[in-house]
């Protein structure tokens, strides 16, 4: 596992240096590096940073951490803050 996350480190600094030093979202480079890692564990191959499959499953992923990090936020919070956020999210109609 530690040479499988090594070639992606690998290939992850060798796409921030084809930059040359000019401003990028980290987040088009860092979500497909560590969904690499998964899909190396999970299903035995990593996927192009172009490859669609891959651009579905990073999606996926985005979302299921946005979640997360609003549970986490949500538990951590006070009671009281807990309910005027699910009333707000059940007035919006928003699903989260």
């Amino acid at each position: 596992m530690e040479e499988r996350i090594i070639d992606e480190i690998s290939y992850l600094t060798k796409c921030i240096d084809e930059t040359n030093g000019e401003p990028m979202d980290i987040h088009e480079v860092l979500v497909p590096s560590m969904s690499n890692n998964i899909s190396h564990l999970v299903f035995g191959h990593r996927l192009d940073y172009n490859e669609p499959r891959r651009k579905i499953f990073d999606k996926f992923l985005d979302e299921i951490s946005s979640r997360f990090s609003i549970i986490g936020m949500i538990a951590m919070s006070p009671i009281w803050f807990s309910k005027i956020f699910f009333k707000l999210v059940n007035r919006s109609g928003f699903d989260a």
